[in-house]
């Protein structure tokens, strides 16, 4: 938006009826969403992939079937990254031996639909 709208220069972003500035965060998620990436996909390269509890994550699973280790590659809960094995921010949050120390703040909010995709 222009300044002769009144509004300096910078991000904005509609909100209702009125623009608003954006900030650092929602401009850092706008960019990864324009890329393609998920915020929970994100390489956490100074942890290694044994900060991702496997027998909590198993136990979680063991209803619907016997998890392997390779299996927290599938499930983006670890992810290679320069030539290692390192959690990525939702194996963190879901399964993170010490979650509250890297995210003291965070919590999810989960929706659940029937029916069939």
């Amino acid at each position: 938006m222009s300044s002769r709208h009144g509004v300096g220069p910078g991000t904005y972003v509609r909100v209702g009826f009125t623009n608003r500035r954006a900030d650092d965060t929602l401009i850092a998620e706008m960019q990864r969403f324009a890329r393609g990436e998920a915020f929970d996909e994100r390489a956490m390269p100074e942890l290694d992939s044994e900060a991702v509890s496997f027998r909590v994550a198993s136990e979680s699973f063991a209803a619907v079937r016997r998890l392997l280790k390779g299996d927290l590659e599938t499930l983006r809960l670890v992810i290679r990254y320069q030539g290692r094995r390192v959690p990525t921010v939702g194996g963190i949050l879901l399964y993170g031996i010490d979650r509250l120390r890297h995210f003291p703040d965070a919590w999810m909010q989960v929706g659940r639909f029937e029916g069939i995709v």
